[in-house]
């Protein structure tokens, strides 16, 4: 084999290793969506690729679902430099989808159709927000616990009325409207009657 043969096939390999290398890490963008086969396509440049898995947080026994948005900033990592045998990364903000917020003390998930959770750590404050979204946010479980402090309360707000109900002790709960054992009895000073509560 001659040398210029020799050096021929180097400077393929060169040129394969280096393409491969510049292909490892991608940034770029969310071409389309599969959501029936957790799959999306890859856009960078004049680079799309075929259908690509992306990562997520834990895909085992339990498992996190969250679908990447069309047009969303993302990062392509391809271990061996094949782009359509890569896995697609979450998530830069763009112009398109820019930060939800900007207080280094807050964690907020804001979602497409108005829900936010923002958890305040400088103001230890957690709130679950469907209010811009008009929708409903709905628990279910065989059983539901909520505890509050010793000098703690609920606070309800409804069809224009608050209510503040403390708990007294026992099966004993005083309100701002009526005050009740382990049968509620109204004081119908808000115009408006408390459910019964079995002791």
């Amino acid at each position: 084999m001659s040398i210029a043969v020799v050096i021929g096939e180097l400077r393929q390999e060169v040129a394969e290793l280096s393409r491969r290398l510049s292909n490892i890490v991608i940034p770029g963008r969310v071409a389309a969506v599969d959501p029936a086969n957790a799959l999306c396509r890859f856009q960078a440049g004049g680079l799309t690729t075929g259908w690509v898995r992306w990562l997520t947080t834990r895909a085992g026994a339990d498992r996190d679902w969250w679908c990447p948005t069309e047009g969303e900033q993302v990062v392509l990592l391809s271990p061996d430099g094949e782009p359509n045998q890569g896995w697609v990364l979450p998530a830069g903000f763009s112009d398109a989808f820019p930060a939800p917020d900007n207080d280094p003390a807050r964690h907020v998930v804001a979602y497409a159709d108005g829900f936010r959770i923002v958890h305040d750590t400088a103001n230890k404050h957690l709130v679950l927000d469907g209010w811009e979204a008009e929708g409903t946010i709905e628990l279910r479980a065989k059983n539901i616990v909520i505890k509050t402090g010793e000098e703690g309360f609920y606070h309800l707000d409804h069809a224009g009325l608050a209510t503040r109900l403390t708990h007294q002790g026992g099966t004993q709960y005083k309100s701002e409207s009526w005050q009740a054992g382990s049968v509620v009895v109204a004081e119908p000073d808000h115009g408006f009657h408390p459910p019964e509560v079995e002791a």
